[in-house]
């Protein structure tokens, strides 16, 4: 109501999902009603996100999310983002994780804390792509550790 009236600015709308009540569907019609005054898309865009986000505070994410269905709401290039690097770092650890399996399971022993710091201290998804066919490859942790030091 205040932003309505002029007496705060819209950047206050991501706010609003916090607030007592911040679920309730007359107050999510007025949001979009108001938000929808914002001329930039990508600012619209922002505090949807933002009201998402902070929707699950209170515990209101699901009435947010239903309510901004078929909004004109695109998809956040921020979320994309962090949708991405958690997805690169899950690959990340679970080619790790499979070094080491194929490691133990054909040297027969567990993997020694040399070679398991240097596997999981990798970040580089193309080298633990290398050393996982490696893994195939060797006898031993020291054919291993040849391999990475390559």
């Amino acid at each position: 109501t205040r932003v309505a009236a002029g007496e705060l600015g819209p950047c206050v709308l991501p706010w609003v999902s916090l607030m007592r009540g911040g679920g309730e569907s007359a107050l999510l019609d007025e949001w979009k009603r108001i938000a929808d005054l914002e001329p930039n898309p990508q600012v619209r865009l922002q505090y949807a996100t933002d009201a998402l986000v902070f929707a699950e505070l209170p515990g209101v994410k699901s009435e947010w999310k239903r309510a901004l269905e078929g909004w004109n709401v695109r998809v956040s290039q921020q979320v994309l983002e962090w949708q991405a690097e958690a997805r690169a770092e899950a690959e990340l650890k679970n080619q790790r994780a499979n070094i080491l399996r194929a490691l133990e399971l054909l040297c027969l022993a567990k993997a020694p804390t040399d070679v398991a710091s240097a596997v999981q201290a990798n970040t580089d998804l193309e080298q633990l792509s290398r050393w996982f066919d490696a893994a195939f490859a060797v006898k031993s942790y020291d054919e291993f550790r040849a391999v990475m030091k390559a």
